[in-house]
């Protein structure tokens, strides 16, 4: 079955990097899909390599033999590997190729993979898996349904203590290893999905940067305005690897608020008319690994026609690249 056909019955999956995200979540997720046969690993790293394909019954590749023999692939590298990759699986031909956050780190990038994978009848797709929490979906659905009116602003305050295992050292080394595009291409990607801007053609001007350290920095503010045709919205985020930070995204409207915690679990809180509204999404995630499950099933059912479209991440990365470029 090619990947390019929307329906999927067992996808063959090769993956494309072995590192904490796939050994943490990934190998679970397969293991929990049926409709998903991982046939093939690959990463630098041999033991990593090894570890993955242990846990999910596949064999140790090099990502030269996954992109040639397998109809879907995932590429979890870091994220300055994602562009030639990607370039590489799409030219293959009738693949779905699967990127983890972020897609990759630039417009250019992003317009040259999908300009490609149309030409080889190939799809790309962006693994953002917040899109399928659930208080993202109520979230969204809130201001799709006009509940705060036209919106106006979006914000973004996610923060913590950075404690992630890493099997790398990019996110103190790598450019693109710093909390802007680690932590940001997640809430910035959610905010705008909340607010059903992440297919809207815009430009984006950033006005105002604040960074602890060139980068990779661990710690950034800035604001930032949204223009497209009906008129312009405000924007402003604060990400941390430091400090504790309120953890979630609002979309502003004209006639009230749409607040959502950056969490799998977390609520939706509604400020219209003066009142503060605690809203519970009508069916709750138990575990996180469900969040990926959901993503990947709309992926491998839905096709093109779902929510996690390569396409769908270009004002994403028009924020995100437009805050790492200031000042630079």
């Amino acid at each position: 079955m090619d990947a390019h056909n929307n329906r999927v019955d067992r996808a063959e999956v090769g993956i494309i990097g072995c590192g904490a995200l796939v050994q943490g979540c990934y190998v679970g997720v397969f293991r929990s899909m049926p409709e998903v046969k991982v046939v093939a690993v690959a990463d630098l790293n041999a033991a990593s390599a090894q570890l993955v394909a242990h846990g999910l019954g596949a064999e140790v590749a090099d990502a030269k033999s996954i992109i040639d023999r397998c109809p879907w692939i995932v590429i979890a590298t870091p994220p300055e590997a994602h562009f030639q990759l990607s370039l590489a699986a799409v030219a293959a031909g009738k693949r779905g190729v699967i990127v983890e956050k972020p897609f990759v780190v630039s417009v250019d990038q992003a317009t040259r993979v999908l300009r490609a994978a149309e030409e080889s009848e190939s799809h790309v797709y962006a693994a953002q898996f917040r899109r399928s929490f659930p208080s993202t979906i109520l979230s969204r659905d809130l201001v799709a349904g006009g509940v705060v009116g036209p919106v106006t602003g979006v914000e973004v305050f996610e923060g913590g203590r950075f404690a992630w295992e890493t099997k790398s050292d990019y996110v103190s080394k790598s450019a693109y290893g710093g909390v802007l595009f680690d932590t940001g291409s997640h809430s910035v990607d959610q905010v705008l999905y909340i607010a059903g801007l992440e297919n809207v053609d815009a430009e984006v001007t950033i006005h105002k940067v604040d960074r602890d350290r060139p980068e990779p920095s661990h710690q950034i503010s800035a604001s930032f305005s949204i223009s497209k045709r009906e008129g312009s919205i405000v924007g402003s985020l604060k990400l941390s690897r430091a400090q504790p930070l309120a953890n979630v995204v609002r979309v502003y409207g004209r006639d009230g608020i749409v607040e959502c915690d950056v969490s799998f679990s977390g609520q939706v809180r509604l400020f219209r008319g003066g009142k503060r509204i605690l809203l519970a999404p009508p069916r709750p995630m138990p575990i996180y690994v469900d969040a990926f499950v959901a993503e990947y099933r709309d992926i491998f059912r839905k096709g093109p026609a779902g929510a996690f479209t390569g396409a769908s991440t270009l004002l994403q990365l028009k924020i995100l690249e437009g805050i790492h470029r200031h000042g630079h």
